[in-house]
């Protein structure tokens, strides 16, 4: 899919799931402010009421900082605080059916491996885990193979890695990947703007490298 709005996938941070909707509004500020490209809003422990002012607000903080809004699972809740798209589960409404309620929008999906059918329909996945985490477990660690060939697979759109990733992996990554989501590298940090920068900044040399080198070379 040919989408500027995909750009902005480079560094996402997924929202933790574990605080107060005023907590979770000021995380997202401060990991807007170091450089952040997107927020997946992901706090199923709010009530519906909770969730709804909250995703309006997450929406006007993105638009301020010129970033985008994705809403875990809730199509209708997406739709009607204008977030960029929806981000979908195992257990989510098939990529085709989300679309007839969200034309235009963004359709994510949560992938592993092996890489399923709805996966390749949607227009980004994010593929995990690449490290272990307490929500990984049990499924098992991607192995270097399996990764590489969910990067060749044919159809697939862009690839965002998840999974306990820090900053400090960012130069170790495979090639071909468009973005990294993280999770408690930044809401954990002391410093969570310190730490969105530096996860940024180590993104843009990945990422900057890569699309200098296909452009002389053909490959990174």
């Amino acid at each position: 899919m040919s989408d500027d709005r995909l750009g902005a996938l480079r560094l996402v941070f997924i929202t933790p799931g574990r605080m107060s909707p005023d907590q979770t509004l000021s995380l997202i500020g401060q990991v807007l402010e170091g450089g952040v490209t997107t927020i997946l809003l992901r706090e199923p422990q709010l009530s519906a009421e909770q969730l709804a002012v909250l995703a309006e607000k997450t929406v006007e903080a993105c638009q301020a900082w010129r970033a985008r809004t994705i809403i875990s699972r809730d199509v209708d809740l997406a739709h009607a605080c204008g977030a960029d798209g929806v981000h979908l589960g195992w257990d989510s409404p098939s990529v085709d059916e989300v679309r007839k309620k969200m034309p235009g929008g963004l359709v994510g999906r949560s992938a592993h491996w092996p890489i399923q059918e709805d996966d390749r329909l949607a227009d980004y996945v994010t593929l995990s885990p690449f490290r272990a985490t307490w929500e990984s477990r049990p499924r098992p660690l991607l192995e270097a193979d399996q990764i590489h060939s969910a990067l060749s697979f044919g159809g697939l759109g862009p690839v965002i890695a998840l999974g306990g990733l820090t900053a400090g992996d960012v130069p170790d990554l495979p090639n071909g990947l468009s973005g990294v989501a993280a999770v408690r590298a930044l809401a954990d940090a002391t410093d969570p703007r310190g730490a969105a920068a530096v996860f940024r900044s180590a993104l843009d040399a990945y990422l900057d490298f890569g699309n200098d080198a296909e452009a002389s070379h053909g490959i990174r």
